[in-house]
């Protein structure tokens, strides 16, 4: 599965909370694609001001059931990021790893790991939808220890 779609906008961004009060190594959350588009950065909330170690990994519909098995997800990249704090973007720039594709009406599983328990996420008020804008829809996931480790459900990201 290697999906080349043309993005039907150049610029897409969607931001979810910084007000998150949890924190642990990862998240693992979906991503529905409501029309075609390509992931090119992220912007983590976390609580360090330090560089930290940022693992990204993706899989081909949901993170549900597969949330434990490294085997089925495609690693995307090992990388550094600036911590700017709780509450501030800490920002993966673009370039800084290759595009993960969506094809409009697909689904991907996210799993976002730090090697140090600094990931700042919310715990979910109870909707399966963290953001949304009409072109993609992020739904709330679960908390994770570092590596493929222990679940925490009912999370949502904050970036």
């Amino acid at each position: 599965y290697n999906p080349t779609p043309t993005p039907s906008i150049s610029v897409l961004n969607l931001k979810t909370t910084l007000n998150g009060g949890r924190q642990a190594a990862g998240i693992m959350f979906d991503i529905e694609a409501l029309e075609s588009f390509s992931v090119k950065n992220f912007r983590l909330n976390m609580n360090s001001a330090s560089e930290e170690t940022v693992q990204i990994f993706y899989r081909e519909g949901s993170y549900v059931g597969k949330d434990g098995n490294p085997n089925l997800w495609h690693y995307v990249v090992t990388t550094k990021v600036m911590g700017r704090g709780k509450g501030e973007e800490s920002v993966l720039l673009e370039g800084e790893f290759e595009p993960i594709s969506v094809m409009k009406g697909h689904k991907i599983g996210l799993y976002i790991t730090l090697t140090s328990s600094v990931l700042i996420y919310s715990v979910s008020n109870g909707s399966s939808v963290v953001a949304s804008n009409g072109h993609l829809i992020i739904t709330e996931g679960v908390g994770k220890q570092y590596l493929f480790g222990d679940s925490f459900s009912n999370r949502a990201f904050n970036g």
